[in-house]
């Protein structure tokens, strides 16, 4: 075996490594995710099952809080922009 046979073998395997790889999508943007708590809202909401909607409510509190977090303060100067 040459070294560039090692070579040739080293680069295919790292290409189809970087294959592999899935595309990573964007996440969804802030609206898409609280209209998708109000659509599970509903749904529990239509099956009355409290123990499902304090579990829903605490995980759009946390998310709620995530969303908030990345938010950027916009200043003045960008309202008339």
């Amino acid at each position: 075996v040459s070294d560039e046979d090692i070579i040739r073998s080293v680069r295919d395997e790292a290409q189809s490594d970087e294959d592999d790889v899935p595309d990573l999508q964007p996440p969804p943007s802030m609206a898409r995710v609280l209209d998708a708590f109000d659509v599970l809202r509903n749904y529990v909401a239509a099956h009355d099952d409290d123990l499902a909607m304090n579990l829903l409510a605490q995980c759009e509190n946390r998310v709620t809080e995530l969303l908030t977090r990345k938010r950027k303060q916009a200043t003045l100067d960008t309202l008339w922009k």
